[in-house]
């Protein structure tokens, strides 16, 4: 067995795609909250993951500069179980589609604490040989060492209670859509686990912001609402329209982006949205879908804007066209 490499932080591995990186802002902003503590994102595209050798020489550095927790966004199984493998991880949890992963069961064998959801569907059964300490956490399941009662959503944020043994908080989290429920709570589960109080990490979690253009709520001058998500594949577009649908006072409106053969996400949209503006490839470019959806939009809509994150400057645009929009209206009235 290859010799693990020694560091002086505390190593967070969180396995999954889109929703691995919800749940590392969110347990970052709870640690970089706290006194004592100095945490970093290692993420899926950092070049430092391409090897052992190469994370284990970037932590050496992180390390030296204060750094005292580090949290490891593994994207791909065998990623995954190689790093969970060959370093000391304090605490994983696969997320979202990584619990069907096999290689993320066998990953957690060489953890020293698993945090396992409980409602996930795809949960795969998993080894024997798992660590001393499994943490679990669950929505409905009252038997689990975190859970969450009383979800309320909302346009903008989501709120529930976290119970844990002995210990009650409500959680307002700055986060729109269920699903980011689980991410708090594994969130909340990883921090826990590394010493966190729950109610020090609810107030902490009221400013938290999840990763750009996931479910982004953007603040704009009007009486609709704008949602950002990358939404690339049809299980994502799935879960943002109908997210965006539980709190849609009006009409549902999905500006697509279409760059290639995406009838099956067209389909789907028109199943689950009241409007459909599709965009790209040989349609109209992204602005010109952007300005036709605000123009259309209506106090009560929301307009979920999905595909690749234009960075600050197209929301710099999206907010300039909702306010010229509107002083168009003042001046027509």
């Amino acid at each position: 067995m290859p010799h693990k490499p020694r560091t002086a932080m505390a190593l967070t591995a969180i396995i999954g795609q889109t929703d691995a990186r919800q749940v590392a802002c969110l347990l970052y902003t709870a640690l970089e909250g706290t006194p004592g503590i100095k945490p970093g994102i290692i993420g899926p595209d950092c070049p430092a993951l391409s090897c052992v050798e190469a994370l284990s020489a970037h932590l050496s550095k992180l390390a030296a500069r204060g750094t005292t927790h580090a949290i490891l966004v593994l994207d791909r199984p065998a990623l995954a179980r190689r790093l969970c493998t060959d370093l000391r991880i304090s605490v994983a949890a696969p997320v979202g589609q990584a619990a069907g992963w096999q290689e993320s069961a066998l990953a957690l064998a060489h953890t020293d604490i698993a945090i396992l959801d409980l409602d996930e569907a795809g949960q795969p059964d998993f080894p024997a040989a798992l660590p001393p300490h499994t943490f679990t956490y669950s929505e409905n399941k009252a038997f689990a060492d975190l859970t969450a009662r009383n979800l309320r959503s909302f346009p903008g944020h989501t709120e529930f209670e976290a119970v844990a043994t002995g210990q009650i908080r409500r959680i307002h989290l700055p986060v729109c859509g269920g699903f980011a429920v689980y991410h708090a709570l594994c969130a909340l589960s990883c921090g826990l686990c590394l010493g966190l109080e729950l109610g020090q990490m609810a107030r902490l979690l009221r400013v938290a912001r999840g990763p750009a253009g996931c479910m982004e709520v953007l603040s704009i001058p009007a009486a609709y609402t704008v949602l950002l998500d990358r939404a690339g594949d049809l299980h994502s577009l799935e879960r943002a329209l109908t997210v965006a649908r539980s709190f849609t006072a009006r009409r549902l409106v999905c500006l697509l982006d279409c760059c290639g053969n995406d009838r099956p996400m067209e389909e789907l949209a028109a199943q689950l949205a009241d409007c459909v503006l599709p965009f790209g490839g040989e349609r109209c470019p992204r602005q010109q879908a952007i300005i036709r959806g605000l123009d259309r939009a209506h106090p009560g809509d929301v307009l979920v804007l999905t595909g690749a994150d234009g960075g600050a400057q197209e929301r710099a645009f999206i907010r300039a066209c909702a306010h010229n929009r509107a002083l168009r209206q003042r001046q027509r009235t």
